[in-house]
């Protein structure tokens, strides 16, 4: 079995994945920025390569409150230092120590932040939805709620960063309301919920992208060897891994 073959059979379930990213840091001594830092990396260089360059003219980053929005904050630095057109939209305050410290780096680095605002989305090329992550599992709140609801109104190709907003990590299932992403760029693995057909409208493309955890913690925490076969025939086609 090739490396690839290997890599595609990883399945978490929310549980899982917070294992790994706990063991990693608490057994491993990996800190959690070093992580963060190593997913926006890889998550910018699929999008660098994967986007057309009409695609990269205008690239809005929504960001929530926990670590998705820390992804985007990091994604939004590395894309803006290729000389790119970046906008930042918060949609409200950092509150994990991770995502401040990564906004306060693009605020230094004076990438613009802006109020979310048709106006601003309506001008955007690529939308990157770092708005909710695996963790949520109850229904979609205000503000991101009304923000999700009003990103299905516009033409800009949506990249959703790890999970697209509102799907349950685990069942699939929107939570209420959901992103409908182009491209979803997910770390580690692919997660459950991903596995059920229903799931496609909300995923599109699905790019797995490896963030450096111990390779021992993948295989200890995904999902059972019968589940990591059916991703293999049912997502294939769908997926790819950057490493």
């Amino acid at each position: 079995m090739t490396n690839h073959e290997k890599h595609e059979q990883y399945v978490f379930t929310r549980k899982g994945i917070r294992n790994v990213d706990r063991d990693a840091i608490e057994v491993y001594g990996m800190r959690g920025i070093v992580l963060m830092e190593n997913a926006a990396r890889g998550a910018a260089d699929v999008i660098l390569e994967t986007c057309s360059d009409e695609e990269l003219q205008h690239i809005v980053v929504v960001c929530g409150a926990g670590n998705n929005g820390g992804d985007g904050f990091a994604i939004a630095r590395h894309l803006y230092n290729q000389g790119l057109r970046v906008t930042l939209v918060s949609i409200s305050e950092p509150k994990t120590p991770d995502a401040i410290e990564n906004a306060t780096t693009a605020k230094h680095m004076q990438i613009p932040f802006v109020d979310f605002s048709g106006d601003v989305i309506e001008s955007a090329t690529i939308i990157v939805d770092a708005i909710l992550g695996t963790g949520i599992d109850r229904e979609v709140r205000p503000p991101a709620r009304s923000v999700i609801t009003s990103l299905d109104r516009y033409s800009a190709k949506i990249i959703s960063i790890d999970i697209p907003s509102g799907l349950d990590c685990d069942t699939g299932q929107p939570l209420g309301i959901c992103v409908k992403a182009s491209l979803t760029i997910t770390f580690v693995g692919l997660k459950q919920g991903f596995m059920h057909e229903t799931t496609l409208e909300y995923l599109g493309d699905i790019a797995v992208v490896d963030i450096g955890c111990p390779k021992i913690l993948l295989k200890k925490y995904a999902s059972s060897r019968s589940e990591e076969r059916r991703v293999g025939k049912e997502c294939r086609s769908r997926w790819s891994p950057y490493h």
